[in-house]
């Protein structure tokens, strides 16, 4: 599933070497002194994914993902996805800065929160069952 993911985000996640490479190469850097800050920056870059990586590989053999937890994981990407859609649309000035960005995603967890708990702990007191429990 890591590997999945990480080939199909690779083409979209590849704009911000190029747009980084070119920022240092308009800076008339030297040769080895690109070659050197490339190399780093894919260090790191790709040390990020590498993580990501072994830590889904390390939690899937612990645990078998259930489907309760992939329902909870679309749920979280998908409030967060729309979370991210409806500021971009209504107010993208909200992710110029970090105390903003930061705000959007607190709320996106808020709102994650209060779903999985009307789900959990009102909805059964009310007697209404949607399907398999998270």
């Amino acid at each position: 599933m890591a590997g999945g993911i990480a080939f199909i985000e690779l083409p979209c996640t590849a704009g911000f070497p190029v747009v980084w490479s070119g920022i240092v190469a308009s800076h008339h850097v030297d040769w080895p002194v690109f070659a050197a800050l490339l190399a780093l920056y894919l260090l790191i870059y790709l040390g990020i994914e590498l993580v990501i990586f072994v830590a889904a590989l390390i939690t899937l053999r612990v645990d078998r993902l259930e489907g309760r937890h992939g329902r909870i994981l679309k749920l979280i990407g998908g409030i967060i996805m729309l979370a991210l859609a409806v500021v971009l649309v209504l107010a993208p000035e909200l992710m110029y800065d970090i105390r903003g960005a930061l705000g959007v995603f607190a709320i996106a967890f808020g709102v994650i929160v209060l779903i999985l708990a009307i789900h959990r702990f009102v909805l059964p007191k009310l007697g209404v069952r949607l399907g398999d429990e998270w």
